[in-house]
């Protein structure tokens, strides 16, 4: 993925981010009845891998910086959703990551 993609990448989802969906929580307080409250919010991420893996008394350091993570990435989704009623509330997030690079 080149830097341009990449950058309207994260553009898009810090757009999409800002405008989460929600109800206005004010209105139970107006009628006295819970009501639902739903909120969908997409969010990034930036994991970078620095430590030692190893098998028995093998050991080899690995470091994997976010740049490079970045270069390889062909698809990234995450996103939470959930809804609350009142003092009950459900939430659910996913995550997605697909990366590519040299077998």
């Amino acid at each position: 993925m080149n830097t341009r993609m990449t950058f309207l990448a994260l553009a898009v989802t810090a757009v999409l981010a800002g405008a989460s969906l929600a109800q206005d929580p004010t209105m139970e307080a107006v009628s006295g009845t819970p009501t639902w409250n739903f909120q969908i919010s997409p969010y990034l991420w930036g994991p970078s891998v620095d430590g030692n893996v190893g098998v028995g008394p093998l050991t080899m350091p690995v470091e994997i910086e976010l740049a490079d993570i970045l270069d390889n990435m062909e698809g990234v989704l995450m996103l939470y959703a959930g809804g609350q009623w009142g003092r009950w509330s459900l939430g659910i997030e996913g995550m997605y990551f697909k990366l590519g690079g040299e077998p």
